[in-house]
């Protein structure tokens, strides 16, 4: 791509099948069974059973694992596709310092926003869409397993959506990479539809954002960083507050 040279995938029929089964299995995983887990977490914390909370987050962590590895075992076997092209390589080109500068930035509205729901979240009071994943975030005894969460989605996510299947789109069906980054948000954002659709436009355009952090930089390692640091906030830092935790109230009756 003119914009992008660096960014020059050849992507085998092989590893394009790869990556059309993950985004299969993400579908059926999200789309099909999504709600209906995230139901089943919702029904377990309303009566304290948290050993369901800990099994989904053992079969969380194995599925990132699979799914990590499959990206990691198509470049390793095609040879069409070196590190590079997924992102796989330290922060470089010509505006690396600008960058640099941004996710110092980026890091520290974390850290202070993440303090800010913390002590919020503590007295019992709102915290922007926590409700939406209330199930999902960390107990007592917990946290350990979700933070091995976070650093999974992390990885995995940031593997699958901006690293390989960017690179098919790229080479495959010869998208701009800018459009593919887009496309590529969406579906991101669709498979989180268990959190409604507030959920799904917030990951969007996270997803976005990652996305083209990742063209800025010609490396994943900023985006998965933050992804990571979203993550632990989300289920592990801030704890879930009264407001949350607490069923929502019945429509009213005419």
């Amino acid at each position: 791509m003119a914009d992008y040279p660096w960014l020059d995938p050849h992507v085998s029929a092989g590893s394009t099948v790869a990556a059309g089964l993950a985004a299969a299995y993400l579908v059926a995983a999200s789309l099909v069974f999504g709600r209906r887990a995230y139901s089943r977490l919702v029904a377990a914390r309303a009566v304290g059973d948290s050993a369901i909370v800990r099994r989904k987050y053992r079969r969380t962590l194995v599925k990132q694992a699979a799914l990590t590895a499959l990206v990691l075992l198509v470049v390793a076997a095609d040879p069409g596709i070196d590190r590079a092209d997924l992102g796989l390589v330290w922060v470089h080109g010509d505006r690396s310092q600008n960058w640099w500068g941004w996710f110092a930035y980026g890091c520290g509205l974390l850290a202070v926003g993440g303090l800010v729901l913390r002590f919020r979240a503590r007295r019992g009071g709102w915290v922007p869409g926590q409700r939406l994943f209330a199930a999902l975030v960390a107990r007592d005894g917990e946290r350990g397993a979700a933070a091995a969460v976070a650093f999974g989605a992390g990885i995995s996510e940031e593997l699958l959506f901006r690293g390989l299947f960017l690179a098919v789109l790229v080479d495959r069906f010869d998208l701009n990479p800018v459009t593919a980054v887009v496309v590529l948000s969406v579906a991101f954002g669709a498979v989180h539809v268990y959190q409604g659709w507030l959920g799904v436009l917030g990951t969007g355009l996270a997803g976005v954002l990652f996305g083209m952090i990742y063209l800025g930089t010609q490396s994943l390692f900023m985006p998965i960083a933050l992804h990571v640091l979203v993550d632990l906030r989300a289920l592990v830092f801030v704890p879930v507050s009264g407001y949350a935790a607490a069923p929502k109230p019945a429509p009213a009756r005419p």
